[in-house]
């Protein structure tokens, strides 16, 4: 989090002044499917401009439970929403594949990604489990103004949705 090159990327890319948002511990098991994980099909998280950073816990290739992600589709700004528009954040492979190029986020452990969730993206669902600390950030203003809305209790950002424990004191960036 005090890496200067980390901060200045995110700052830019978001915009101005940023938060970081907190993180997860989050294992993929080898029990997930497409219709226990909504993850496994290729969606946008609905807030957004927000990136995620994973750091692997343990290798990940292409015969565990990687994350594929839509090389462009984050420059899509129409379709995101913030509120409940489920149904409308899932698309086919096919529809995705003949719009984009599917890349595979794989690394070593200690290694990872940082992805706009506003990009579709999805969870391969075969192989084995995976584990990877998720980090999270948003413009800085967004998080408080989202408290606010009428469908907070259904949005997406932050992930860990405590709006009472931010990390204000994590923030970086000009303006």
């Amino acid at each position: 989090l005090s890496n200067r090159t980390l901060q200045r990327v995110i700052s830019r890319y978001l915009g101005g002044r940023v938060r970081f948002e907190g993180y997860t511990l989050f294992t993929l098991t080898e029990a997930s499917t497409p219709e226990t994980y909504a993850s496994g099909h290729f969606h946008h998280d609905r807030c957004g401009r927000r990136l995620r950073m994973f750091v692997h816990i343990h290798d990940i290739d292409h015969h565990g439970r990687h994350t594929q992600a839509a090389r462009g589709s984050h420059r899509t700004f129409a379709y995101y929403s913030y509120v409940d528009a489920y149904g409308l954040t899932r698309f086919s492979p096919d529809y995705v594949r003949s719009r984009y190029e599917v890349i595979s986020l794989t690394g070593p452990a200690g290694g990872g990604f940082l992805l706009d969730t506003n990009g579709l993206h999805r969870a391969q669902l075969s192989g084995r489990a995976r584990t990877a600390i998720q980090l999270e950030w948003h413009a800085k203003t967004k998080v408080p103004n989202l408290a606010t809305h009428p469908a907070s209790d259904y949005l997406q950002c932050p992930t860990q949705q405590d709006w009472q424990k931010t990390c204000e004191e994590k923030t970086w960036g000009r303006r």
